[in-house]
């Protein structure tokens, strides 16, 4: 597919600390960052219709009790623990839940691409192997932790959380060998690198893609229009 600046995939596994990446890309200026899970988030509000087909499907428990304007939210947690699991009703479930999502997720993320001013996009997307989703992107940059630190990060991130549906999750997520097969740019991120060391490497893969991928872009974006 394409589209009037290069798309760059930003994808790891959970809690890999790709959200830190996005971050330090979105600060130096050159490129708009669409997540995926954020649009994921607005696609869900009250009101849109992928609530309300999501809500039809699993049903009212999966909503949280009405807040001080009576408005009801999808409960995410309650959800996860719907979809996420060994079991084959979860599988299914889980199925059921991509199936009425990703349309409206990549109609909202295509609307995005197109209104953007900046030099190229940078598409924050944690299932783009899974979903092998690659045709859309010109360069793949990978997000990489091991397990371990994962499984502590989520569990930091949120002392609430299950650490069978972490596990749960991470085992419905591709390894990091499958990611790395697709990567043009590869980042680790283990507990032993610092966040100077983290915001120098994307300083420089994104010195690489302006002088690279984006000048060869607008060049044979020139030689088409000819």
């Amino acid at each position: 597919m394409q589209f009037n600046k290069p798309i760059i995939g930003l994808t790891g596994g959970l809690a890999s600390g790709k959200s830190t990446v996005a971050s330090f890309f979105k600060s130096i200026g050159d490129c708009d960052v669409i997540s995926s899970d954020e649009v994921s988030r607005e696609v869900m509000q009250p009101g849109q219709a992928c609530f309300e087909d999501i809500v039809k499907e699993f049903g009212k428990e999966i909503l949280l009790p009405a807040d001080d304007q009576g408005v009801e939210y999808i409960d995410r947690k309650a959800l996860r623990k719907i979809v996420f699991g060994d079991s084959l009703e979860a599988q299914a479930n889980l199925k059921k839940l991509e199936a009425i999502t990703h349309p409206y997720i990549r109609a909202r993320e295509l609307e995005l691409f197109n209104r953007s001013d900046k030099d190229y996009i940078l598409w924050d997307v944690p299932l783009l192997i899974e979903k092998k989703l690659w045709d859309y992107c010109d360069e793949i940059i990978v997000v990489q932790a091991d397990r371990q630190t994962q499984i502590q990060r989520a569990l930091t991130r949120d002392p609430t959380a299950n650490l069978k549906i972490i596990v749960d999750i991470l085992n419905t997520q591709a390894t990091n060998e499958e990611r790395v097969a697709h990567a043009k740019y590869v980042i680790i991120n283990d507990d032993n690198v610092s966040k100077k060391d983290l915001e120098l490497k994307v300083s420089r893969i994104n010195n690489l893609i302006m002088e690279g991928t984006v000048k060869r872009f607008r060049k044979n974006l020139q030689t088409i229009k000819a």
